[in-house]
């Protein structure tokens, strides 16, 4: 199934990644729209908004993934079709969040509705289709994790990406880092929620980023896709301490607002809209961070056969 497809019908492909996304989705917008009528709004939101946040968040996390990889002789990134063939996989988080935040203030600012209630809203949403998202990767056989001796390691097939992106000899097991990340998702689902029914406005958001923070720079230590380039970090650490900048003003700015009694929706507008800048300057320097090209994928040698005597 990987990179490839459960079934064909009539030539149209059901690919695994692009279905577990959907699924995801699905959930997304049942579990949305039951939060907005706990805040009193009307659950078509869930709705059109997750059809604008979707929208946004696949456009830029797809954009964060090609951008970078332009030109790049181990991918095949130079016509516009390719550019936009999400059904193969490569997507980066963090342009899907630049994405989905701007689509959350856009939608939120048009509809007259508060920031906080929809990205409090938007942030449990996202946590349950990431989840499924992150098992569609296993299936499609990316976001792979390093070489380890657990015995639930994973050996992907032959014709999995990461035999031609890596040193690795064939059959090396590895860490399944998706289905740790779908894991830890669904408990951060759970803490949401908890804080969703117990926190003023906006905390479930600052605790999301907080959490997801924490997670993703710690599981890159074992993701075996992403070159280290600055000391012992690569290019998701280093834009999630970026992000984490972002994210101390955002609270700096937040307290700063309730002391001079500032509207507190305006003051969140503004200090969410630090994460897609910081996430921005990814984008501007992932071209200058090229990992060096890999060795073509090494083979299982072949046993002799024994001489007849």
């Amino acid at each position: 199934m990987l990179r490839g497809t459960f079934f064909y019908d009539s030539g149209f492909p059901i690919r695994p990644w692009g279905l577990m996304l959907a699924i995801g989705f699905i959930i997304a917008i049942w579990v949305a729209g039951r939060l907005f009528k706990r805040r009193g709004l009307s659950s078509e939101h869930a709705i059109n908004l997750t059809f604008w946040v979707f929208l946004a968040s696949v456009v830029g996390a797809r954009m964060f993934f090609v951008i970078p990889r332009v030109g790049d002789p181990a991918y095949a990134l130079n016509t516009p079709l390719q550019w936009v063939a999400v059904w193969d996989g490569g997507m980066v988080f963090y342009g899907g969040l630049l994405g989905g935040i701007l689509a959350v203030l856009f939608y939120a600012k048009a509809q007259k509705l508060q920031v906080r209630d929809i990205f409090d809203i938007a942030a449990v949403g996202l946590v349950i289709g990431y989840a499924l998202g992150r098992v569609g990767c296993f299936l499609n056989g990316c976001c792979y994790g390093t070489p380890t001796d657990l015995p639930w390691g994973v050996v992907f097939p032959p014709q999995a990406q990461i035999w031609t992106e890596t040193h690795l000899p064939l059959g090396t097991p590895v860490h399944p880092t998706q289905l740790y990340d779908s894991l830890i998702h669904i408990v951060f689902f759970f803490i949401l929620l908890w804080t969703f029914r117990r926190f003023p406005k906006g905390v479930t958001l600052m605790t999301y980023i907080a959490l997801y923070m924490v997670s993703r720079f710690s599981l890159e230590f074992i993701r075996g896709d992403n070159p280290v380039i600055f000391l012992f970090m690569d290019r998701i650490q280093v834009v999630t301490l970026a992000v984490f900048i972002a994210f101390l003003i955002q609270l700096i700015a937040v307290q700063a607002g309730k002391a001079r009694k500032v509207n507190p929706d305006q003051v969140f507008f503004w200090g969410v809209l630090l994460t897609p800048l910081a996430a921005l300057g990814y984008s501007l320097l992932a071209p200058a961070m090229k990992e060096a090209p890999a060795a073509p994928p090494a083979e299982v040698p072949a046993k002799s056969k024994p001489k007849k005597k």
